[in-house]
């Protein structure tokens, strides 16, 4: 079965939810961590703290980055505790649109370095640690988008390999499992789309 390599505009659509910045109240922010290491609590802000004159709101499973961040692989979906939070005008934010699209499946995905590193390498700017992800590059991406069963089936094992991973005995082996679940192309076709290098993801 083939893996199709699908626009990322083709799977997320980018929401702009602005709330104008009032002194009067306090927002809470929420933020996503590096080396797509998931979303935070960023804490409450004040409208007196902010030269911002508007932030945007983000929903639970929306996926954000902030452009800056984007090139040490700041991508995250947001956690369900973490809904109806606010973030800096820098960040950009995404929806699911497809219907053959599976969340956890993303979810996986973006948290794969190869893969976030292909979207990462569309920054621009002449300063490496000054390079931002606009959003249309962002969106004109690729991903690996099997058949719907198939990319269920893929998040559902990784999710029982991450569960064990919870536990403090797990070891160096669940790593190497890991991998070769993801490279064993004769068992689990969508693992030759997950093992590309980086340089065969289109920039």
């Amino acid at each position: 079965m083939a893996v199709r390599m699908v626009r990322v505009g083709d799977v997320l659509h980018q929401v702009r939810r602005t709330t104008p910045v009032s002194a009067t109240e306090t927002y809470p922010m929420v933020g996503a961590r590096n080396f797509a290491r998931g979303s935070f609590d960023a804490g409450s802000l004040r409208g007196t703290e902010t030269k911002y004159r508007e932030l945007k709101l983000v929903k639970a499973g929306d996926l954000i980055y902030p452009k800056l961040g984007a090139w040490e692989g700041a991508f995250s979906f947001v956690d369900p505790d973490l809904g109806d939070r606010y973030t800096s005008p820098e960040y950009c934010a995404f929806t699911i649109c497809s219907t053959e699209a599976d969340p956890a499946y993303l979810r996986h995905l973006f948290a794969w370095e190869p893969f976030w590193r292909s979207l990462a390498a569309r920054s621009t700017g002449t300063n490496v640690r000054r390079r931002r992800l606009q959003p249309g590059a962002f969106l004109d991406g690729r991903l690996p988008l099997p058949d719907l069963p198939e990319q269920q089936h893929i998040a559902a094992r990784l999710n029982h390999v991450a569960n064990i991973r919870a536990f403090p005995s797990a070891t160096a082996q669940l790593d190497r499992s890991i991998h070769a679940l993801l490279r064993d192309g004769a068992d689990r076709p969508l693992a030759a789309a997950l093992d590309l290098e980086l340089d065969e993801f289109p920039v």
